[in-house]
């Protein structure tokens, strides 16, 4: 498939990236940060949705994800989460600009094939999405300080 989107030429195989997405159940962790991610993303901006679920993504499931704990707000239990995302395909932009839906910022990223973020390995060629500001509520019972 092809996608012009916000500056971006993405060329992709949906199918190649779904059937990845598919095959991740036995490689999510089970730590708060990521049990809370998980039950939480039916709160990540429905146009964010939208975008990434059109390359196949399944957006529940990062192939990483991290907190930034220097940034969690206590009083409203929110978390600030940035989540990575692989497709299969290529993407190229002139500006090499981040995509903006609302205060969450996506990057396009090209690693390595060698880089360890993928689990269980990733057909080539491949990008990465990086969202970043993806604030989350914090729900599970583990205390948000840990």
């Amino acid at each position: 498939m092809e996608i012009f989107s916000n500056g971006w030429y993405f060329s992709f195989d949906k199918r190649i990236t779904e059937a990845y997405y598919n095959s991740l159940d036995d490689y999510l962790c089970g730590c708060a940060t990521c049990r809370n991610f998980y039950s939480n993303t039916s709160q990540i901006p429905a146009d964010l949705l939208v975008f990434l679920e059109q390359f196949g993504i399944n957006p529940a499931k990062p192939i990483e994800l991290w907190p930034r704990m220097e940034s969690v707000n206590k009083k409203d239990m929110l978390v600030d989460n940035i989540a990575c995302y692989a497709v299969n395909g290529d993407a190229t932009s002139s500006k090499r600009h981040e995509i903006d839906f609302g205060a969450a910022s996506v990057a396009v990223d090209f690693p390595k094939p060698t880089d360890p973020i993928l689990h269980p390995e990733f057909p080539e060629p491949f990008f990465i999405f990086t969202v970043t500001n993806l604030w989350l509520p914090w729900t599970v019972s583990d205390d948000i300080e840990e």
